[in-house]
């Protein structure tokens, strides 16, 4: 009894954490399912970006990933990072600090760490101004030159010993050696002494330490307890550093008091800089800033340097031609002219694919967002982690043919560079985080492999074929093996003529430093997780009862429902579920058939995806489907109570549904009604030739919604509601947007309506919100067109007119709360699906200019006398129609029709439905159903011309409309002010894409409807239309 006790108390609180850690990660994207306390750790190997990667090709290109109690979200393409470092660059630009960091309280002025305040600006600027700048680089190329002598001198006493060099090693020094030249005037490191390995030993060690997985971090906790070591291994490294650069300052200082003559080097500019009294820039700054400059421009230039010898070393055919490339910018001299070397295609090449397949920084340092921020259709909350992986981007193979080869050729003719604007290669970030040492770090690299390879041939001690190639993770990616051969000075005026040896393949041994790093480091991982996994095996075969008790409690459910995917006990289907369900829908009716059953939490689904399915729903068994399961986000403000879309078919549905055609969507009261739609069009062609004249861009989207609201808005209330260049637009669009978002999105509360009264996603707020502003305006309407009646007022014979009368007549119960939830409806319904449908036409007509100009010839056969384009018989105009239909089929405004429930039991095809099952029907799917439609997933509006097909409810594998009793009831209204907006823009304008039409983003947000992810902007020109 005690045991089933604690069985049933265990499960009970495994399920309250799963459920807790649902809660937190509301609105966030998809991401594996963690385990309680530790989350997503035991996913994470020792190479987390490869770890990271993995996961990202099945949870997608923005995933969560929950480490300990740290929430991370995590980039993996470019479009998604494009939008972290620099679409949304200013509300993501924070930093976590990790743990290690603040030894020494080394962060609180470091540029990499520090916030984008006004300190950080200042220590950017004075980077620019004293290191990183054109002509400051240009004024120490000499002392560069100087240094580079120094390791020649030293590779030729190296030969003539016959001694091997460790490359890696000596690049470090001769990196080391450009800065402190750079900044002190002076060597700090000679290639044959160990005053090297200091500086050496602290910059790897901080670069293993504070780029490791650290306890320390992941539970804050354990904090005080350091329980890995690491930040006592910083302490030290960072201790070394400031010890040695407090030296160097103090001895800079006594140098200026002693009135000696001036360096001029970065160490003088930043000692003057800091003296200047309008710079909040002090010692500390100066002294941090060296730090960071030996670490990030030492270990990075020379991991570079040594994984570009590597691979050269393993293709000698690169090695030959590089070399030759390099011969041409040879000095009279002897000496190789470096301010040549960056015009040297190949070399560059080199350099670009060595950075790319050997990313010394995989993972960039993680960014945090500064605000609640939107990327593509997630919320992430303040403060939230995120990781852009680097390393998986310039690895994907939809972005690199053949990404795990070495092939320089890749870079040559075209201008795909580090800078951080071509986002599948950002070795060094991209944004206002982007590291500012660029110029310097390509500069530094580009001569030490030119001279490597021009002066020397090299000898390896074994084969090319026992390269070791493994890697250690920290924050850089560094060689687990130091690369080491042996230096042949050659006879400049000889040709080069190979040395590399062939011998037998032998064992080589990975009992190295990084060897036994890596194996320590996981079995400390494994102990430290040890008792956790233990508890949950324990939980896990304890459970399997329970599971399987679930399972068949869920299967005597289904009996007689149509087939579809096992599910998980609570939580059903919902995995099977992406963030695009139209999409995953589909893809499982591939595999269970036509009409499959879906079980999202406790809610049963029953999924319609063929047009034969789809007929005997909507009109075969239409009385018998035609209810609603009322959403929980339009509960807010009571909506549904009175709202056509959501009451039940009864008597005052009926009512609603004849007020719409009586007062609204009539044939003779849209004719009559004509004169003001062509108004607004008028306005709207005023801000276009307006914005033409000024050569502005139009986001068309934003414009075609003001259009249609004011097309409503004058319908029933004979008044503008939206001026096409202010903000008044906003209001409603994000009302709208934000409905249609949330009505349509997979709630927690709807599937688990135990959680109705927590909102866990908030779903309900944001909808009351949006709501509520829309009907205050609505109310305000409303009150005037009342006083306005009351005081004898002419009428203004609009809808607001007709249904107010309507609702007097008492054979009508009808009344004005049923007035303003119609209009509400009608700003929701009527303004974001047919601008939604316009500027998904315009998209496909920029797209396809042939198109666009056999729509304009069309057009301009119904332009009366006027200029004006007559609406009346736009409707006649079979290639406008067609395209119109081709739009809402490939660019459905409504993937999943509104769901039905069965009103009572009912039979569809070979199966029993209950009462109160809900019915999805996939107009979607079978939109775009290869069986029904030829090329599916091209635009071609001829598919419309020459049949009857349309959009009345009559073809099931086309009704973006819906069908049957809950059939849309604005057709004829929608496309008309469709048809009259493509008609106007395509007639009157040509338009200016800003970017190439490879680079239009057509991707989407799924909600009620598919709005387009990324708005079209256009430029219009006005054109002449008599010529």
């Amino acid at each position: 009894m005690e045991f089933l006790v604690f069985l049933l108390s265990s499960i009970a609180f495994f399920f309250f954490l799963h459920a807790f850690n649902l809660y937190k990660r509301r609105g966030l994207p998809p991401g594996p399912t963690g385990l309680p306390i530790i989350g997503n750790l035991l996913r994470i190997g020792p190479k987390p970006h490869e770890s990271l990667a993995k996961l990202s090709e099945k949870y997608g290109p923005l995933m969560t990933v929950r480490l300990g109690s740290i929430t991370t979200v995590v980039a993996s393409t470019p479009d998604v990072a494009r939008e972290v470092l620099q679409l949304k660059d200013e509300f993501c630009s924070g930093r976590n600090i990790p743990d290690a960091v603040t030894a020494l309280e080394h962060h609180d002025a470091a540029v990499l760490w520090i916030s984008t305040n006004e300190e950080w600006r200042t220590i950017r600027r004075a980077l620019n101004t004293y290191l990183t700048h054109q002509h400051k680089l240009d004024t120490l190329r000499d002392l560069r030159q100087d240094v580079v002598d120094g390791m020649m001198d030293f590779l030729r006493v190296s030969e003539k010993k016959n001694a091997a060099v460790d490359i890696g090693k000596l690049a470090f020094a001769v990196a080391l050696n450009q800065i402190s030249n750079t900044c002190l005037s002076k060597d700090l490191a000679s290639y044959d002494s160990d005053d090297v390995g200091g500086f050496k030993d602290a910059v790897k060690t901080l670069m293993e330490v504070d780029g490791k997985f650290n306890i320390a971090d992941i539970f804050p906790v354990l904090k005080p307890w350091d329980p890995q070591n690491i930040r006592r291994q910083a302490k030290a490294a960072y201790r070394w550093l400031d010890e040695v650069t407090d030296g160097f300052i103090s001895d800079r200082l006594n140098h200026r008091e002693s009135k000696l003559p001036r360096f001029g080097d970065m160490l003088d500019s930043l000692l003057d800089f800091s003296e200047d009294d309008e710079n909040e820039f002090n010692l500390v700054h100066i002294k941090t800033l060296l730090v960071d400059l030996f670490i990030a421009g030492t270990e990075t230039s020379s991991n570079s340097t040594e994984w570009t010898m590597t691979e050269l070393l393993l293709n000698p055919d690169m090695f030959s031609r590089v070399r030759e490339e390099v011969s041409a910018i040879v000095g009279e001299n002897g000496e190789i002219q470096e301010a040549k070397l960056l015009d040297l295609p190949y070399l560059q090449a080199v350099i670009k694919e060595t950075m790319r397949l050997h990313l010394s920084v995989p993972l960039l340092v993680p960014h945090k967002t500064e605000t609640e921020v939107k990327l593509g259709e997630y919320i992430l909350p303040k403060n939230t982690s995120i990781i852009v992986n680097a390393w998986a981007m310039a690895r994907d193979p939809r972005y690199w043919e053949d990404p795990l080869m070495f092939k320089p050729e890749r870079f040559l003719g075209n201008a795909l560079d580090f800078k951080g604007q071509h986002f599948e290669f950002i070795p060094f970030g991209s944004g206002r985080r982007m590291c500012p040492g660029i110029p310097l770090a390509v500069r530094v690299v580009s001569l030490m492999v030119a001279s490597f390879v021009y002066y020397f041939d090299w000898k390896l001690p074994h084969g090319k074929e026992d390269m070791d190639m493994n890697v250690i993770f920290g924050l850089a990616l560094l060689r687990a093996t130091p690369l080491v051969a042996t230096p042949c000075s050659r006879q400049i005026n000889l040709a080069f003529l190979p040395c590399l040896p062939f011998k037998k393949k032998k064992e080589h041994t990975t009992a190295s430093k990084g060897g036994v790093w890596l194996r320590r480091d996981e079995t400390d991982f494994k102990l430290i997780h040890i008792k956790t996994l233990l508890v949950f095996l324990v939980l896990l075969l304890s459970s399997f009862a329970f599971f399987f008790f679930l399972h068949a409690l869920n299967l005597y459910r289904r009996r007689g429902l149509p087939p579809g995917p096992t599910g998980l006990p609570i939580i059903g289907n919902l995995l099977h579920i992406g963030p695009k369900p139209h999409e995953s829908l589909a893809k499982l009716s591939e595999k269970y058939g036509p009409l499959m059953t879906i079980r999202l939490g406790s809610i049963t689904n029953v999924v319609a995806s063929t047009p034969e399915v789809a007929r005997e729903v909507l009109q075969l068994k239409d009385e018998f489907c035609s209810g609603r399961n009322v959403p929980d986000a339009v509960t807010a403000l009571d909506h549904p109570d009175v709202a056509v879309l959501w009451i039940s078919t009864n008597e005052e549905w009926r009512t609603i549904r004849k007020a719409l055609n009586t007062c609204l969507t009539h044939q003779h009261k849209l004719d009559t009604l004509r004169g003001l739609r062509q108004n607004v069009v008028d306005g709207m062609l005023e801000f276009l030739r307006e914005s033409s004249r000024k050569n502005e861009a139009v986001d068309v989207g934003k414009l075609a919604f003001a259009v249609a609201l004011n097309q409503i808005s004058n319908t029933c209330l004979s008044k503008d509601l939206a001026s096409y260049d202010s903000e008044d637009v906003g209001g409603f669009k994000k009302a709208v947007k934000t409905v249609m978002e949330v009505d349509g999105k997979f709630n927690l509360a709807d599937i688990f309506p135990v959680l109705k009264p927590l909102d866990p996603q908030n779903i309900r707020r944001q909808a009351k919100a949006a709501y509520g502003w829309l009907d205050e305006v609505t109310d305000g309407f409303i009150r005037d067109r009342l006083n306005h009646h009351e005081s004898k007022l002419p009428r203004f014979g609009d809808m607001l007119d007709s249904l107010l009368d309507f609702g007097e007549n008492d054979e009508n119960e009808f009344n004005l709360m049923n007035i303003k939830t119609l209009l509400v409806d009608l700003f929701i319904a009527g303004t974001e699906t047919s601008s939604n449908s316009t500027e998904w036409a315009m998209t496909e007509l920029l797209l396809n200019p042939d198109m666009f100009s056999r729509l304009r010839e069309e057009v301009s056969a119904i332009v009366g006398e006027n200029g004006e384009i007559q609406e009346a018989k736009l409707l006649e105009l079979p290639y406008l129609q067609a395209v119109i239909k081709e739009t809402m089929r490939l660019h459905l405004s409504v993937p999943l029709l509104v769901p039905h429930k069965t009103e009572t039991e009912v039979k569809i095809g070979e199966y029993i439905l209950p009462k109160n099952t809900s019915i999805i029907v996939n107009a979607w799917a079978m939109a775009r159903d290869p069986r029904y439609w030829e090329d599916p997933l091209m635009f071609k509006p001829e598919r419309f011309l020459g049949n009857g097909l349309d959009f009345k409810g009559q073809h099931f594998e086309f009704i973006p409309f819906g069908s049957g009793r809950r059939m849309c009831p604005g057709i004829p209204l929608a496309v008309r002010v469709v048809s009259l907006m493509v008609a106007s823009f395509v007639y009157y304008f040509d338009w200016k894409l800003p970017h190439a039409k490879e680079d239009m983003d057509m991707n989407v947000i799924f909600g009620l409807a598919l709005i387009r992810a990324t708005p079209l902007v256009a430029t219009p020109c006005s054109r002449q239309i008599s010529a």
